[in-house]
Formats: structure tokens, sequence, C-alpha cells
């Protein structure tokens, strides 16, 4: 490398130009960053107000270990739970059924037509449960839309019932 004293003008004025290129792409790159970081934010916005919005139960779930990663609203509101205790769980902890949930996320079932899940203060309800798998932040994890079906249940057992009481409704139907 020669020393600054010894360069002709031309190579400074080269290299004051290849100095002012890499300021000029410097700044082009945190232009960049800058609009990455904000599209990601606009990203998680849309996300967090999606996942908010729903009237079924939510939750994001870590599929290797189980825990909840998070959790809408009306999930918190069903189960009883503050926030923070509910983070500190596992989607197990939410299941009268323990077992068989791990089971069905470890094979990733999609659809979980019922499941007994239990509430903070030990009630029971049947619950249908979809889920969906996909990598998040590099971790494989799913999110499970969970609905309380206690009144479908109750509508199809007076259904049954009023139908094997009455042997003269076969011909109604």
């Amino acid at each position: 490398m020669i020393p600054d004293e010894d360069k002709t003008k031309e190579q400074l004025i080269d290299e004051l130009t290849a100095y002012r290129l890499q300021v000029a792409e410097l700044k082009v790159s945190e232009a960049e960053r800058k609009q990455v970081e904000e599209e990601l934010q606009e990203s998680e916005d849309k996300y967090r107000k999606l996942f908010e919005l729903g009237s079924d139960m939510l939750f994001l779930i870590e599929v290797e270990t189980g825990r909840i990663l998070d959790l809408n609203d009306t999930a918190l509101k069903m189960y009883g739970y503050s926030r923070e205790e509910a983070l500190q769980m596992k989607n197990t902890d939410f299941s009268a059924e323990p077992a068989q949930t791990r089971q069905a996320t470890v094979e990733h079932e999609q659809q979980i037509p019922v499941r007994c899940h239990k509430k903070k203060d030990g009630t029971i309800f049947p619950a249908d449960i979809s889920v969906a798998y996909f990598t998040w932040y590099g971790k494989e994890v799913c999110i499970a839309a969970i609905r309380d079906i206690t009144e479908r249940k109750r509508a199809e057992e007076e259904f049954e019932n009023i139908f094997n009481l009455s042997p003269d409704m076969v011909g109604v139907f």
C-alpha cells in the first residue's frame, strides 16, 4: 500500500470516490434495513390484530415442548388464567386428557373433533380443535383454534334422547 503522501492527485481522487460510493451504499443499506424493519412491524401488527379478533380461543404452541408462546384474550377469558400464568404453561395443562393432547401435538394432528379441556376453576368442557403447523423464528410451532362445543353436545344429546324415547318418531324423519 502506498502512503498517502506518495500518491498522485488522481489516486487520491479515485480513493475518495471509492469511499464516497461505500458511504452511499451504507446509507442505502441502512434505508433498506429500516424499510424491512417497518414491514416486519406492520406484519406483526396485522398478525396481532387477526389473532385477537378471533372468536375462537387461539394458542401459539411450541411443538417440541408444548409450551404456550402466545394466546388471545378469548382464551384467557374462557380458561380463567392471566396472561402471565398462561405463558408459563403447556398445552397439556389446559387439557383434561393431557396424554392424548401431547400425542396429537407430536403426531401433528390437524383436526380433533372432541377433546375435553379444563378451566382454571376445574370445570371441564368439550372442545373442537383445528391446528396448523409451521416454522416460526426457527422453531416448529402450531396455532390451535379451540372452540367450546358444550352447547352443540347438549343439543345432540337432547336430540338423541327425544329420538330414543319415541320409537314412533322414526316415521317422521
